[in-house]
């Protein structure tokens, strides 16, 4: 089972197209919620690795690294509450859109790359390159969106690359005009 379950994972990385079409009618809650569990256990062990300690008393950035099982927790619950709200999100733009699919689906599908994308970040960021994992998370958004509403590719791409990257640019140019509005620390 567990053989299986990692292969699923790697299929999902390496043959998305083939492993969404294949798994789309296996849609379960349960194994979507470890499967996501299991990538904040890893992003926690990442932001342990990397010096950063969320603690009760607010987040510390080091520079070696800090073993904290209250980080690793709450990043765990982060990733879940965070996978919840994304795909309900995207989930709700393609309905938008006359999307066919269902939320279920949509989550257990996006929850199958969620491991290896966490992996590739972790083994990614110690060149300094984990803003690729985070590239090919979106493109394997874009094909779980594609097999899980039957889109065609401009709708897929519309909900999951052009709306998601128009967020992040709104939110930093945000925190940017935030910032520069802000009077200098005297």
């Amino acid at each position: 089972m567990i053989v299986d379950l990692v292969q699923k994972w790697i299929n999902a990385i390496i043959h998305p197209i083939e492993t969404f079409k294949k798994e789309k009618s296996k849609a379960d809650y349960k194994q979507a919620f470890i499967n996501y569990a299991l990538a904040g256990l890893i992003a926690g062990i990442m932001l342990c690795i990397s010096g950063v300690q969320i603690t009760s008393s607010g987040t510390w950035f080091g520079n070696k690294p800090v073993f904290s099982l209250e980080t690793i927790l709450v990043t765990l619950i982060e990733i879940i509450i965070f996978a919840l709200i994304a795909q309900a999100i995207l989930f709700a733009l393609s309905k938008l859109i006359k999307g066919k699919g269902n939320y279920k689906t949509q989550f257990y599908l996006t929850s199958l790359f969620a491991v290896g994308i966490a992996g590739l970040n972790l083994a990614l960021n110690f060149i300094g390159l984990g803003i690729f994992a985070g590239i090919y998370g979106l493109i394997l958004t874009f094909f779980a969106i594609k097999e899980t509403h039957d889109f065609p590719l401009w709708k897929a791409f519309v909900v999951a690359i052009i709306i998601p990257i128009t967020v992040i640019i709104l939110i930093m140019l945000t925190f940017l005009a935030t910032m520069f509005a802000l009077p200098a620390p005297i």
